[in-house]
């Protein structure tokens, strides 16, 4: 039987020494994606690991699309390329987003639209909720084009909590490929690309006989059906020369796309991520919390303790509040110390926390660094099983870990491995 007083007295324990957050581990070293949604929640504890990329597509479900294009057709387009990307990248695939930002369309029938801040918080909220378990670095998949400006409103708001967000820009991502074969004298919607991309991706949803050319001048705003209305006017939602599109032009331009979308997600899988402005431990800190946590770090971890004996006092003392519960604040905290170790930690509610000790070079003594790990685990009132071991992998790092048999508490100890070396430890709770 679970002992819920346990649960309680150990989350707080951990979380009151070391407020972190994120829990996770990869089941190992895939070759193509998984779909997030076809996952246990068990399951995906083991994929949404730190080094994970998480990609969100995202395609409007009910928008207009000419006389000869479904409502859905960016939803088609990206569930089209979700399955591309799946199929040839190791990433993790989140349920595509459906709505979002279109006040250009709202003239035609069925056409769907969120606000600006909506769409761009709709986002933030759908990242930071996953980033709570471990990874740091998202992709939107994006099939639209007025979704660039909210989009880069909430990687904008995700920066300042320490998040990567990269995305599709649909009119750059195949742009060589569109100049190869575009007759058209204007238009990017419903057009001869996007109708040649269609006849590519799903040509039971196109019916050439409606296509339709109207490449009227661009206008201030949106489309619009009235011939005096504010906007670009098209009468039949089409903006270019749909009866240009064939089913060539539309396999170049796709698989264009495709190579684009998988480079853009290897150059996020290297890319830095982004943090608050270093503050110096020297130095007061602006959030009350920061001090509190360097304080209470200092004083009382044994991670920390040795890291201070070992590579010096820590020269960066810096945070960042992300969320707040029942008045406990909860956020990310890290020191960076003289001889180039970092400590790092994150919490998230409850009592869901991770706490890092690295030190790239690596780990002198691997017997010492695990007895370190040993201590502070029963300091905090762990019970870790250290006779069985479990192997996982982060991208190129192997991950060791150690659990307490208590699931309840779903609470493990790692040491992480790159090549040979030692070069992490961490703990890690999530009841």
């Amino acid at each position: 039987m679970i002992s819920v007083l346990r649960r309680a007295f150990v989350g707080s324990l951990f979380l009151g020494l070391i407020p972190a957050a994120g829990f996770g581990q990869e089941m190992g070293r895939a070759g193509i994606g998984v779909e997030l949604a076809d996952l246990t929640w068990i399951d995906a504890d083991q994929v949404l690991h730190p080094e994970a990329i998480v990609v969100l597509p995202l395609g409007a479900a009910a928008k207009e699309h000419g006389p000869h294009l479904r409502l859905d057709n960016d939803l088609q387009m990206a569930e089209y390329l979700k399955r591309r990307v799946l199929a040839e990248a190791d990433v993790v695939m989140a349920p595509t987003i459906s709505y979002h930002f279109y006040p250009s369309f709202l003239e035609y029938p069925g056409s769907t639209h969120l606000t600006f801040e909506t769409a761009r918080d709709v986002v933030v909220d759908i990242v930071k909720s996953l980033a709570g378990y471990g990874p740091r670095r998202f992709y939107v998949l994006n099939t639209g084009v007025s979704t660039l400006r909210p989009l880069e409103a909430s990687a904008a708001v995700l920066r300042e909590a320490g998040i990567l967000l990269h995305f599709t820009n649909i009119l750059e991502v195949a742009g060589p490929a569109e100049d190869q074969v575009r007759e058209q004298v204007r238009g990017t919607h419903a057009d001869e690309i996007e109708t040649s991309m269609m006849l590519y991706i799903a040509p039971d949803r196109v019916d050439m006989s409606k296509a339709v050319k109207e490449d009227n001048p661009r206008g201030q705003g949106g489309l619009t059906r009235r011939p005096d209305g504010q906007g670009t006017y098209s009468e039949s939602g089409v903006w270019g020369d749909a009866t240009l599109a064939d089913l060539e032009k539309g396999r170049i331009v796709v698989e264009a796309t495709v190579d684009g979308v998988l480079e853009d997600i290897e150059e996020l899988r290297s890319a830095v991520l982004p943090r608050p402005e270093p503050t110096s431990c020297e130095e007061p800190a602006a959030d009350p919390w920061i001090i509190q946590r360097r304080d209470g770090l200092l004083a009382n971890n044994e991670l920390v303790e040795y890291a201070v004996e070992h590579f010096g006092q820590p020269v960066v003392c810096s945070g960042l509040v992300e969320e707040e519960y029942q008045g406990q604040k909860y956020g990310s905290f890290w020191f960076e110390f003289e001889g180039g170790a970092d400590f790092r930690l994150r919490s998230m509610p409850p009592e869901i926390g991770i706490t890092t000790l690295r030190f790239p070079g690596g780990f002198d003594d691997e017997a010492e660094a695990k007895e370190l790990l040993m201590r502070r685990a029963a300091r905090i009132g762990l019970e870790i099983d250290w006779g069985r071991a479990e192997t996982t992998w982060e991208g190129e790092e192997k991950v060791v870990s150690f659990w307490d048999p208590d699931t309840g508490l779903n609470a493990k100890a790692s040491l992480i491995y790159l090549g040979e070396r030692l070069v992490a430890l961490r703990l890690s709770l999530a009841p």
